[in-house]
């Protein structure tokens, strides 16, 4: 037996506003409500209580880190050793709730 799919639910938050992630963090664990911040940026928060993960399954997918270099020149000894060190040696899992 197959159930019906619900309608989808909307709700539009009063008085919606854009700060700074620190301002936003710090607004939301004095219950000021929800923020949408990068996981490392509030991973102490979480951890210790002062604010929670809500709808986990409609996180939107991480975003990579990027190592820039100017394009028109050899990348330096210097550089490519950084880079071939920092991805050999790094756990870019920042968060794991």
């Amino acid at each position: 037996m197959r159930l019906p799919t619900p309608a989808p639910a909307t709700w539009t938050a009063p008085g919606g506003s854009a700060v700074e992630e620190a301002e936003g963090t710090a607004h939301a664990e004095r219950g000021g409500g929800l923020t949408l911040v990068l996981g490392y940026q509030v991973m102490d928060a979480v951890k210790a209580g002062r604010l929670e993960v809500v709808l986990p399954g409609f996180e939107p997918p991480p975003l990579p880190i990027q190592l820039v270099s100017p394009g028109t020149r050899l990348v330096s000894a210097n550089v490519r050793a950084f880079v071939d060190l920092t991805l050999a040696t790094r756990d870019w899992r920042f968060v794991d709730f």
